[in-house]
């Protein structure tokens, strides 16, 4: 009788031990996300809007420009009216080169996420990107399954390919993916630019604000300061 008591002593510690960890799991992740310190305005940063030529600036609106104490600057804008437009970026730990930076597979892309993500703008395929990306980066990893790649430059400081998509993924080192990307039907255009400049990876992300529009394989490319 007495170690039947014992068990059920034990059990209820045992269960008491697990609540308490969830909890404070539990709160931690919610102290993570009210102390990120995450802001959100209508305004554009210049180090961004200089990626583009004067005349592309012209035609970009900005949606909005997300800042938080876990990553670099996130900005959304659309383009042209037509198009929407996402640029973030990465710190590299050297100056080797895209070449030896960019990472790039033909695979289809199993999307499982790695932490908290947020929306991006998107029509006919849904986009998240990862809320926390820090730390230095070494590789960047470009996954791309679809009907269509095209490399439209490859040279030490700039990379830029058109695609006509299902899935597309970009991950640094062995981090969780950071883009994710995964279409309703197949074949969505889109454009994918990697800027080298300075110590920083400069990514631009290209799409189609409707479902039905098409997208000239060199526009992003023609917007963007070489």
């Amino acid at each position: 009788m007495r170690e039947k008591k014992n068990i059920k002593k034990r059990m209820l510690l045992a269960l008491i031990v697990f609540v308490s960890i969830c909890a404070a799991i539990f709160s931690v992740l919610i102290y993570t996300s009210i102390d990120d310190n995450e802001t959100s305005s209508k305004t554009p940063l210049a180090e961004y809007n200089n990626l583009f030529t004067t005349g592309a600036q012209d035609s970009l609106q900005i949606i909005a420009t997300e800042k938080s104490a876990n990553r670099l600057p996130i900005s959304t804008y659309t383009y042209d009216k037509k198009y929407n437009v996402c640029v973030l970026k990465v710190i590299l730990s050297n100056k080797l080169g895209l070449n030896k930076v960019i990472n790039y597979q033909n695979e289809n892309t199993k999307i499982h996420f790695g932490g908290i993500y947020q929306a991006a703008p998107s029509s006919n395929f849904e986009m998240q990107i990862r809320t926390a990306a820090g730390g230095l980066v070494t590789k960047v990893h470009f996954k791309y399954s679809g009907s269509l790649i095209k490399a439209l430059l490859t040279k030490d400081s700039l990379y830029c390919y058109y695609v006509k998509f299902n899935t597309f993924a970009i991950n640094y080192d062995d981090e969780p993916y950071d883009v994710i990307a995964k279409a309703d039907q197949q074949n969505v255009p889109a454009s994918i630019i990697f800027k080298e400049k300075e110590k920083f990876l400069y990514i631009v992300i290209m799409t189609v604000a409707e479902g039905n529009e098409e997208m000239p394989q060199d526009l992003l490319y023609n917007m963007v300061n070489k």
